[in-house]
């Protein structure tokens, strides 16, 4: 028989589960609780250190947990914060993000300012989703995403996080020329849905990206981008502008800074905000540079160049020529940056970087290599890119310190 516990959540760890202490000391976590709830859990793993409960009772409920609008909501893995109120669900990434950095990355920012980005759009956000395939008993395709379990698939009619004309796709995945010949694989391919906010075309593709797909049309402050069908782009359009514009703020105050190098810059999204200093852009998906170096010269940004290719070792030749007031921006996928490029700042070291990262946890790692190498924080933010998940975009500003 499971044992029953009651306790109080103190807090949400990075990850969406709530956190709170047993009478023996223990750390339980309790998935969609709120901080300050007092719950009956069923204790359903105990380990040594720490163990997982799962709500029998609220005791004491909060007053920012409200009822979560999604069907799919509990089983569904996507979205983790549907019960908690928005401007609650901000707070708690803050409180993440400062524990992560100190816990991880050795920063004591307890005092610092952390500048906060909220979504304006809550609920409708995402202009791509991407939805696991699997062939039932009864030889159909149906898609949907991952559950909780991390191995069944919750089956989806329409996702809440994402816009209008994404979900206007998901019941025609099975119907479209591609569907046809995805539902005849043995292992059907995950569909791919995305949306483009200029010339409003929505296309679905599976698996990779097919070859001749045309770019698509996004708008970014008042600027139109093209970026390659299967490359990374930000999914939440309102805070990808705040967050190129805090970018293109940021260099431009660090008034000595005449170069930037961009490594892992995708379609050029972040230094596209940028003008009257020169830009060289790393990135190894080809296609991406291409519509990079496109919307250089569309814009009229004759000083910036895009290169493709493996970016540790381009990183180790641009900073072998470093001009002496750089700045580095780093905007790796959520794997980190790795030892490979700090390496390569170790050799040769900018005077300014700016790490902008979407997994708090290898920001923190990353940070505890690169911070004795001389350099101190200067400016910090949290990006609420994702509502309803446990997800958010973070940057932070590090500067050389030579004395």
């Amino acid at each position: 028989m499971e044992r029953e516990e009651i306790l109080v959540i103190d807090n949400i760890a990075y990850g969406g589960d709530g956190a709170g202490r047993l009478d023996d000391g223990r750390v339980c976590f309790v998935p969609f609780s709120v901080p300050g709830e007092k719950v009956k859990v069923s204790i359903v793993k105990d380990n040594k250190n720490f163990c997982r409960g799962e709500i029998l009772e609220l005791v004491e409920a909060s007053e920012n947990r409200v009822e979560a609008p999604c069907q799919y909501f509990g089983e569904c893995g996507g979205c983790a914060y549907q019960h908690i109120d928005y401007d609650e669900q901000v707070k708690i990434k803050e409180a993440q993000f400062r524990q992560v950095l100190k816990r991880i990355g050795g920063l004591n920012i307890d005092e610092d300012d952390v500048e906060v980005v909220s979504s304006t759009n809550k609920w409708n956000y995402r202009n791509r989703i991407s939805l696991n395939a699997r062939r039932t008993e009864t030889d159909e395709v149906i898609y949907g995403f991952i559950a909780r379990d991390n191995r069944s698939l919750v089956r989806i009619k329409e996702c809440l996080l994402a816009q209008a004309p994404v979900n206007e796709l998901v019941p025609d995945l099975n119907k479209t020329k591609w569907g046809h010949k995805n539902r005849q694989r043995d292992r059907p391919l995950r569909a791919t849905i995305r949306h483009a906010s200029s010339n409003k075309e929505t296309v679905a593709f599976y698996g990779k990206a097919p070859v001749g797909l045309p770019w698509r049309r996004e708008v970014y402050n008042d600027r139109e981008f093209v970026m390659p069908a299967g490359s990374f782009s930000q999914v939440n359009r309102d805070v990808a502008e705040a967050l190129q514009r805090m970018c293109a703020e940021i260099i431009s105050s660090l008034e000595a800074c005449t170069f930037v190098i961009d490594a892992f810059c995708g379609s050029g999204f972040l230094s596209m905000g940028l003008r009257d200093v020169k830009v060289v852009g790393l990135e190894i998906d080809a296609k991406g540079v291409e519509a990079a170096n496109f919307n250089a010269q569309d814009q009229g940004l004759t000083t910036h160049k895009y290169v493709a290719g493996d970016v540790n070792k381009l990183l180790r030749q641009r900073l072998g020529k470093l001009a002496p007031e750089t700045t580095l921006i780093l905007d790796p996928p959520r794997a980190g940056v790795g030892p490979g490029t700090i390496k390569a700042i170790s050799k040769r070291s900018p005077k300014w970087i700016l790490y902008v990262s979407c997994d708090p946890g290898t920001l923190g790692r990353d940070l505890k290599e690169i911070l004795p190498l001389g350099y101190k924080h200067k400016k910090l933010a949290m990006l609420d890119m994702f509502p309803q998940t446990s997800h958010f975009e973070s940057l932070i500003l590090l500067e050389l310190d030579n004395a």
